[in-house]
């Protein structure tokens, strides 16, 4: 009922992501780099996916998930950053602080989303005619 007719199979495709990524990935790659980067890899293919298949149904649902699956991104691409910098912390702690921030913007926009679209639809304002109005000018 959330979805596109021709999108029927996208709950099956949402159910397996998660279950790859929170238990095949888990005890396929224990503890390591790897482990991140599969997943990591997964969020970006079901992002990318998502966005060319365009399954949900109701408009407003589609910016949500994007926004959720873009901070899972960042996530793992943060704890990717991690990793790979963690023994030269002190050499490149300003990457380490700005992708930190990142995350937690992005983590933050997940929880924020839903009640700013909620208050556009009850203004009947589109975030196109917000862009139209505030955005930068050609």
């Amino acid at each position: 009922r959330d979805y596109h007719v021709n999108a029927w199979y996208w709950e099956i495709c949402e159910l397996l992501r998660k279950l790859v990524i929170s238990t095949l990935v888990t005890f396929i790659y224990p503890g390591s780099r790897s482990q991140l980067v599969v997943s990591y890899l997964i969020a970006i293919l079901y992002l990318a996916l998502s966005v060319l298949v365009r399954p949900f149904r109701d408009s407003r649902i589609a910016p949500c998930h994007y926004l959720a699956s873009s901070a899972l991104c960042a996530t793992l691409f943060y704890a990717i950053l991690l990793d790979l910098l963690a023994e030269r912390r002190d050499q490149e702690g300003h990457i380490m602080e700005t992708a930190a921030y990142v995350s937690f913007l992005l983590n933050c926009s997940v929880v924020i989303s839903p009640f700013f679209f909620a208050w556009l639809e009850n203004h009947n304002t589109s975030p196109a005619a917000l862009w139209r109005r505030y955005g930068p000018t050609r």
